[in-house]
């Protein structure tokens, strides 16, 4: 066999194991990139979730628009009931005695379903020396929450028996509540409880609400001192005495 020399005999094998540690090294670190679907995919979830994120702290600024119940202080029952506004009576300062009394009534006439409001205050001055008068500082009525103020507003005591009555004047008419029934003495024992209709300026009446059958009922019940009232319920009854 001719002479080789080792350089002749080992470069094929060492050619060889040089080229298969180049390929197991290009194999182990050259892997292949990511790819971009990925990328966009895990892109995409941080955009949404910082877009989620923030969505929900918008929505909790909605908690601010909650401030708005505020304007439901209304619904007390103090103010704003019915489109009236009422007041804490005043002191009555009449020598003759008698308290100050804002009325709140039922109103079921001239095809209307709805509320009286009337503020009166004592004059100061005694009928006769005796019964205190008053003048009207307000009277509204109120339809559908829509107020309107009335003329010819009156609130009368009612003499020594103290059968009072409150008297008004509304789209042509006349109206006043008085008392159906009496009980001994001919004293009443309730609020006002029904109301009587005239024409417009007369006393002669055109139909009697007030008669013992009280065909006309209404409800009247007066303002307090914290300006609250009575529910506005009917609990009509006979006064004791009363034989109609």
């Amino acid at each position: 066999m001719p002479y080789q020399s080792s350089r002749q005999i080992l470069s094929p094998l060492v050619l060889g194991m040089l080229l298969a540690l180049a390929a197991t090294a290009c194999s182990g670190t050259n892997a292949p990139p990511p790819s971009q679907d990925g990328a966009v995919a895990d892109m995409a979830s941080d955009h949404a979730g910082s877009f989620g994120g923030s969505a929900g702290s918008v929505g909790t600024g909605g908690s601010a628009g909650s401030g708005g119940t505020g304007g439901s202080a209304g619904a007390g029952g103090n103010t704003g009931e019915f489109g009236f506004t009422y007041r804490v009576p005043p002191t009555a300062d009449s020598s003759c005695g008698g308290e100050t009394t804002d009325w709140l009534c039922t109103f079921h006439e001239a095809g209307a379903s709805g509320y009286v409001y009337v503020q009166s205050t004592s004059t100061g001055t005694c009928s006769y020396g005796v019964y205190p008068t008053f003048k009207t500082d307000l009277a509204q009525i109120s339809v559908g929450g829509r107020t309107s103020s009335l003329t010819n507003v009156q609130y009368d005591w009612g003499g020594n028996h103290h059968n009072d009555s409150l008297q008004f004047d509304y789209q042509g008419k006349t109206y006043k509540y008085y008392h159906s029934s009496f009980g001994y003495g001919f004293r009443d024992c309730q609020p006002m409880d029904c109301i009587n209709v005239y024409p417009i300026g007369s006393t002669t009446l055109e139909t009697e609400g007030c008669s013992s059958k009280r065909p006309l009922p209404e409800v009247c019940v007066p303002i307090k001192a914290d300006k609250t009232h009575d529910p506005l319920v009917d609990h009509f009854q006979k006064c004791a005495g009363d034989t109609n």
